[in-house]
């Protein structure tokens, strides 16, 4: 039973701004698997797929709902083609599942090509960036001392696989860069690569925020979380061509 309101007790603050004490980041994730397959032009193509659940997937899902009602999917391919980059071209956008009951699924799948993507660095090392696909939930990155507890809507888990085929044996030249890990109270994140076989490397990046009501005195471990978000969300591989 709900407490009576009283603005000065945090705990039925939280009640007030809709925020359920007792959510585990668990029950809302977001899961994507992206296959990058290089060229030996340079050329990539990118198949990637995508599922969310539990409240996660509502924010989308309303989103999806209303630009479906306002726009026509043309619309919708053309802005995420404007806002990546002048040499991305979106072939596909489907949404695969859009469920309104338990576990409230949200799948869609997204393919598209870079054109010249892969660049030369010398030496004959390559370089290719990754990117985090479009819509990825992002940590707020406001930097000044609170005064207050900062509420967020929800905790969630975020899980990003992502597969690099390169067209000839591959060997990735900075690893130790792109293993990366942090960890504190409030949440963690975890990066690593694995060379899977000659021509194919898998990157997994994991992200656990497990409070979303933050005391003034630990808002300083968010804002680090957040700044290995955004080291963390475009990603630079370089490599030779064994």
């Amino acid at each position: 039973m709900l407490q009576k309101l009283n603005m000065n007790d945090e705990i039925n603050a939280e009640v007030t701004m809709g925020i359920i004490s007792h959510l585990n980041f668990a029950d809302n994730t977001r899961k994507i698997k992206s296959h990058y397959v290089v060229s030996k032009s340079g050329d990539v193509v990118v198949d990637t797929k995508s599922t969310y659940s539990g409240l996660f997937s509502a924010y989308l899902r309303g989103y999806w709902e209303n630009v479906a009602e306002n726009y026509n999917k043309k619309n919708v391919l053309e802005w995420l083609e404007e806002n990546d980059s002048t040499t991305f071209k979106l072939d596909t956008l489907i949404v695969d599942s859009n469920s309104s009951v338990m576990p409230y699924s949200f799948k869609f799948s997204i393919k598209n090509s870079i054109l010249e993507a892969v660049e030369e660095a010398g030496d004959g090392i390559q370089s290719l960036k990754v990117h985090v696909v479009p819509g990825h939930y992002m940590f707020p990155h406001l930097k000044f001392e609170r005064t207050t507890t900062a509420f967020y809507p929800f905790p969630y888990l975020d899980e990003t696989s992502t597969f690099i085929v390169f067209p000839e044996n591959t060997t990735v030249l900075n690893e130790s860069d792109l293993n990366k890990k942090l960890e504190n109270e409030i949440g963690s994140i975890e990066q690593n690569i694995e060379k899977m076989n000659a021509t194919t490397y898998k990157i997994t990046s994991t992200i656990k925020f497990k409070k979303h009501i933050i005391t003034k005195d630990k808002y300083a471990m968010l804002i680090d979380l957040n700044a290995m978000v955004e080291k963390l969300k475009e990603k630079t591989v370089l490599y030779k061509l064994n």
